[in-house]
């Protein structure tokens, strides 16, 4: 992305895909060092923002797209999600910013959260990004669409 003259990229660890596989005990079953403790099932997501930090250096943007609520039953907890960026906020790789979204991929449940139609409250992943604002030092966000012409509620 650097060498194509880009000015940053962003991880996505949302709606069920890889890095949020690992992160999600109910969905990673794993007894190896990327399983189990908190600390394990971030290490595949640790592991990758070190490698595109060292590949990138500090000029260049990183950011992580992470789900703060899969909206499914089999769902990673808001809790440990707060608790990875925390982490993930500390660490020397570290990452720019923090862009909070809802869905998953992996139920119909969650899927509709990924375009959510205009019945949906407008802004109401906006709590959730307060909340990790609340625990990390980098910027944090929400996805600028609108699911209606009514003002966000506060």
């Amino acid at each position: 992305m650097k060498t194509a003259g880009m000015d940053g990229c962003e991880i996505v660890a949302s709606h069920g895909y890889l890095p949020s596989q690992f992160l999600n005990p109910r969905v990673n079953q794993r007894d190896d060092e990327y399983g189990g403790a908190l600390e394990n099932r971030l290490r595949f997501l640790r592991e990758v923002v070190a490698d595109i930090r060292s590949k990138v250096g500090r000029d260049f943007v990183v950011g992580l797209r992470i789900t703060g609520d899969e909206k499914d039953a089999d769902s990673i907890e808001a809790s440990e999600v707060l608790q990875f960026c925390r982490m993930l906020d500390g660490d020397a790789a570290t990452l720019d910013y923090y862009n909070v979204i809802a869905g998953s991929s992996a139920s119909l449940a969650g899927a509709i959260h990924i375009v959510p139609p205009m019945i949906v409250e407008n802004a109401y992943v906006a709590p959730f990004a307060k909340a990790m604002k609340a625990v990390v030092s980098k910027p944090c966000s929400w996805p600028a669409a609108s699911t209606s012409r009514r003002p966000p509620s506060r």
